[in-house]
This record gives C-alpha cells, sequence and structure tokens, in this order.
C-alpha cells in the first residue's frame, strides 16, 4: 500500500529468518496454543516440562539439554508478556458474552481477503463476533517499531478477510481492531464501521492491488512506484538492502542547509538525531548484507573478511573464587557487583604471568565474530568458509 514496486522488488529475495522472527513466533505459539487449551502461560510451560520428562526422561543428559533449551526459548519475561496478552483477550472474550453468550472465538484463524488482493490472507490472532460487532485482537511481540492500531493496514485487511469468511451467518455492522503490544505498553484500540471499511477496499486496496499485482505478473512498472519516504515501513522489505530509492533517501538525509549562526540549534540537534536512527539501521542493514554475502564465499574489491577481536571469559568462576580465597585475597577485592572482569583481575594479581599461573585454566578467549575489513588491516583473512559464516545474526 505504501510503496506499490516493493512487491516486484521482493520477488528476487528469499524469505529470511531472525532471531526476532523466531521469539515472535514463540510467543504467539505460546499463546494461541494456551488460549486454545484455556490454560495459563505456566499450566502451558508446565506441560512442556512434562513433555520432555517423558519423552526423555531415561537420557540424563539429553533431558538436561532439552529443559536448558526450552528456558532459552521460553524465559521468564516472555512469560508474562504472554500471560499479559492471556489475560486481555480473555477479557474481550468476557465482554462479548456479556453481550450475547453465543459469541464466537477463533484462535489463531486464517483469514481470506483475495476478493480484494489476489491471493491475500492472514492469520487472526483472536477473532470474536458478537452481535452487529466483529472484534480483532492482533499481538506484537517486537518492541523495535511502535505499531499504530489507528487505521493499521495489516488490521483492516484482517477485518475484510474476517467480515467476507462470516458475513452470510453474522449481520456485521462495525470491527473494532485491538493492538497488543506489550514489551513497548502499546495496548490500543479503534473503531471503523463495515461499509467505511468497504468503502476503503474497494476504493484503495483493490485498485492498489491490481496495480501491483500487474507489475509482479509482468515486470511492467509504469504504474507503481518506490516510495522511501517512509524509513520505518522499508525495515521490513526484503529488498531494503537493494533498493536505490532507499539508497537515495539515506543520502539525502545527510544533506542539510543550516541557517546562520555555525552552530546547531536545539531543534536542529535534535532533527538530525531522528534522522541519525534512520542511517543507523540503514547502515546496519547494509553491513549484514555484506558479512553474510562475504560469509558465504562472496570477494568485494578492497575488503576481506576477518576474525574479530574477542574479549576473554571466565570458564568456571567458582573455582576462581575458591582459589583467590586460597591466595588469601577477600571476596571484596576481587568481587564488585559480581566478579572482576579479566582486565581487572590481571591488575589485582599484578601482571599477566600471575593471572596464568593461578587462573589460567579457568581463562578461555572464544573465536573473534567475522568482520569485514578494509584490505590494508594486518589481521590475516578468514579462509574457512564455515567458520567465516559462524555467528552472523541479522540486525533488526
Amino acid at each position: 500500500m505504501h510503496c506499490t514496486a516493493s512487491a516486484w522488488a521482493e520477488l528476487g529475495f528469499a524469505d529470511r529468518s531472525s532471531s526476532f522472527s523466531e521469539e515472535g513466533t514463540r510467543a504467539h505459539a505460546w499463546a494461541g496454543e494456551a488460549l486454545e487449551s484455556g490454560i495459563t502461560a505456566d499450566e502451558w510451560y508446565t506441560q512442556q516440562l512434562i513433555r520432555i520428562e517423558n519423552e526423555l526422561g531415561d537420557d540424563a543428559n539429553a533431558y538436561e539439554a532439552a529443559i536448558d533449551q526450552l528456558a532459552a526459548d521460553y524465559p521468564d519475561d516472555m512469560r508474562e508478556y504472554v500471560q499479559d496478552y492471556i489475560d486481555y483477550v480473555t477479557g474481550r472474550i468476557a465482554e462479548a458474552q456479556e453481550r450475547n453468550p453465543d459469541a464466537i472465538v477463533f484462535i489463531e484463524q486464517r483469514v481470506d481477503f483475495s476478493p480484494w488482493v489476489p491471493e491475500g490472507f492472514g492469520t487472526g490472532d483472536c477473532v470474536i463476533i458478537s452481535d452487529d460487532m466483529l472484534d480483532i485482537t492482533d499481538l506484537k511481540y517486537g518492541k523495535g517499531v511502535f505499531v499504530a492500531v489507528e487505521e493499521n493496514v495489516q488490521l483492516m485487511l484482517y477485518a475484510l478477510g474476517a467480515w467476507n469468511m462470516f458475513r452470510h451467518l453474522f449481520d456485521i455492522k462495525r470491527v473494532v481492531l485491538n493492538l497488543y503490544q506489550p514489551r513497548i505498553g502499546n495496548i490500543a484500540q479503534w473503531e471503523i464501521g463495515v461499509e467505511q471499511l468497504l468503502e476503503w477496499a474497494r476504493g484503495r486496496v483493490k485498485p492498489t492491488a491490481d496495480r501491483v499485482w500487474h507489475a509482479m505478473e509482468t515486470g511492467d512498472l509504469s504504474n507503481v512506484e518506490f516510495n522511501a519516504s517512509d524509513p520505518e515501513a522499508c525495515q521490513f522489505c526484503k529488498a531494503k538492502v537493494h533498493c536505490r530509492a532507499r539508497n537515495e533517501r539515506m543520502m539525502a538525509m545527510t544533506i542539510h542547509e543550516f541557517r546562520e549562526p555555525a552552530l546547531l540549534t536545539d531543534e536542529e540537534v535534535i532533527a538530525c538525531l531522528a534522522e541519525a536512527q534512520h542511517l543507523q539501521k540503514w547502515a546496519g542493514d547494509l553491513e549484514t548484507w555484506a558479512l553474510e554475502e562475504a560469509g558465504k564465499g562472496r570477494k568485494f574489491k578492497g575488503k576481506k573478511l576477518v576474525e574479530g577481536r574477542a574479549n576473554r571469559k571466565y570458564t568456571d568462576e567458582t573455582a576462581i573464587r575458591w582459589v583467590l580465597d586460597l591466595e588469601g585475597f577477600k571476596p571484596e577485592q576481587y568481587m564488585k557487583s559480581k566478579l572482576l572482569g579479566v582486565t581487572d583481575m590481571t591488575a589485582l594479581l599484578k601482571g599477566k604471568k600471575n593471572l596464568e599461573k593461578l587462573l589460567g585454566q579457568y581463562i578461555t578467549k572464544p573465536r573473534g565474530r567475522p568482520v569485514l575489513v578494509d584490505e590494508s588491516d594486518p589481521r590475516p583473512e578468514l579462509d574457512d568458509k564455515a567458520k567465516a559464516a559462524e555467528g552472523f545474526e541479522p540486525v533488526e
């Protein structure tokens, strides 16, 4: 809707996953399965513990690994956010049932809005129909981008799909859209009439979708355009790294015509700060792409992939404290809020030789994360493709 050429541009790029999207998928699954079963987030987690016990209880190593992985994938803070969302949805259901005891509730409901967008569909996290009202709630687990509920295109399309599926069974006249983004406290609601929704679908959605679909099928871009005026919108485009319009928009941000005097005003500094945040994301996208390509073996003129710097780490803090106690050190000497870092510990022990002698077996230096640098950098180029590809994670 915003950038009508983006769908065509994305055709050449594969879907990508990241730790952020995977985290959101796990939160949605947790919430959806708990709501479907009518249980709390804690009860769902307990069920997973029982399942692991039943499946792997006889294999101590596999059991411990599975428990650790479960805790890593579904941490305590996620549990709290998911339960808050469950409570919100449960409240929406209770309100609907007060209006009509026969209210219909769908969790993770696929909705089809293909009459307006070819092959268009989505999944409503919670869809409720009671009397003449359609109520849709969408969980947004991310915290990087604030999502507005008013005139939210995704939710309005979901509402179209739900109305299209159930209009023969219910006389739906109004739609309430709920957006739940718990990690930044964004919990919002917006209402729209069905007639207004359909007018938007006929007047804006279908004509736009027809143009976009034509461009995707034929490659004819005469009726679509690239629009990079909203940097936040570009963040979710698969073609964002190679998009010329986005590149030009970011480069334009770096050019300012400031009035006298020579020093910036406070207002100008704040204006630059807002733009710098978008530039930082853009630079991160470019760097991540280049690193990933280099990790696959691709060569860039004037650049090479090397092992980045890494900090030394302790492997057994309990053993280190024991050694220090035996050497006569007091806890207040080697502990602050936690054990002193390796650099400060070196100073406490009067040098690297003493550090190595006393604690060397409990200190390790992991491999540094690969970085792309100029060819003039003295560090040797990574020539092991498998090692070079380790540890890459998209920046969002």
